[in-house]
């Protein structure tokens, strides 16, 4: 968020040296990221998770069906578990040291022990499974199943599924309203987002966004839902279920993720870059080039480090923005 001052805090500054405001900017005042090391991914590394309180890092790989943890200082290699056919969307529960993967082969959901990769259960869900998110206040796993045209409700603390719900044609990803019983799906054969009802399973409204809208994010800070559009190459912003904003972020744009609470940085596969949005002012303010095909990105607890799955460089990025 911009740094703001109060008229109170104002005057108290104004016999400060002039310099002394002019070097703490917010982080929301510029980007500065860039790529600090490169490491081999073993493999065509498809999405990426990090664990920031235990410098863990996970890969999935959709090719092999495979979820590789590596140290996220060194880059080294140090577990491997097969999971399922097109190991596909990985998402980190860093409260409790697990890991979810969506196994779009396999129709599953994978939950891995995040200290040794070991394999703890699968849950049977839609037809590929593709997006997924974790509801905390909830205790509710969602699961978007691009083939089934659905969403899986999963209880977090029994691992059984609660319902499945109706979405729109081929939803890619899935997102939920942390104060409102909504999630949002992101309807790729239709180029659409529905704003879905948890209770009913009603949809209770279809906003037309036009090409394929593939990841989908709700800000509590902005109050908005983001997607990316793999043939448009935007980020769609909505706000009350209309369109204000469109921001172009380069070809095939595909995974993303909030870094801070300050800018939204958006894997852009057909530009080899990552693209950083301020998310105050839907604006882009930096793109950066890295190894071919990046296909997604995670960003550390302090939105200092950001580590890129270049999949078909088979490499992962780490982008480092310096401290202000």
């Amino acid at each position: 968020m911009q740094f703001k001052l109060n008229l109170p805090v104002l005057a108290s500054l104004v016999l400060m040296p002039v310099f002394a405001l002019m070097v703490s900017p917010s982080i929301a005042d510029k980007a500065n990221f860039s790529v600090q090391k490169t490491f081999s991914a073993d493999g065509n590394p498809h999405f990426i998770g990090v664990n920031s309180a235990t410098q863990r890092l996970y890969a999935s790989d959709v090719m092999a069906g495979t979820v590789t943890l590596f140290d996220a200082l060194t880059g080294l290699k140090l577990a491997e578990t097969a999971t399922g056919a097109g190991a596909h969307t990985v998402v980190v529960d860093a409260l409790n040291n697990l890991v979810y993967v969506t196994n779009r082969g396999a129709n599953t959901l994978s939950i891995l022990n995040g200290e040794t990769l070991a394999k703890i259960t699968d849950i049977a869900v839609g037809t590929a499974p593709h997006g997924l998110d974790l509801d905390y206040p909830r205790h509710q796993i969602y699961v978007s199943n691009t083939g089934s045209h659905n969403v899986t409700v999963i209880d977090m603390d029994t691992r059984k599924v609660i319902k499945t719900i109706a979405s729109g044609e081929g939803p890619w990803g899935v997102t939920h309203h942390p104060e409102k019983p909504w999630i949002y799906t992101s309807n790729t054969n239709e180029g659409t987002i529905s704003r879905i009802d948890l209770s009913t399973g009603q949809t209770l409204a279809k906003t037309t966004v036009g090409g394929r809208p593939w990841s989908i994010r709700y800000s509590a800070e902005t109050k908005r839902v983001y997607a990316t559009n793999e043939t448009l190459g935007l980020v769609t912003v909505l706000k009350n279920d209309v369109i204000v904003a469109e921001v172009p972020v380069g070809q095939a744009p595909h995974g993303f993720t909030f870094v801070a609470d300050d800018f939204i940085a958006v894997a852009a596969t057909g530009s080899n870059q990552v693209t950083i949005i301020d998310l105050e002012k839907n604006k882009v303010v930096q793109q950066i080039t890295v190894d071919a095909g990046p296909t997604s990105l995670t960003a550390d607890a302090q939105g200092r480090h950001l580590y890129v799955a270049c999949q078909t460089g088979g490499k992962v990025n780490v982008l480092v923005q310096p401290d202000n």
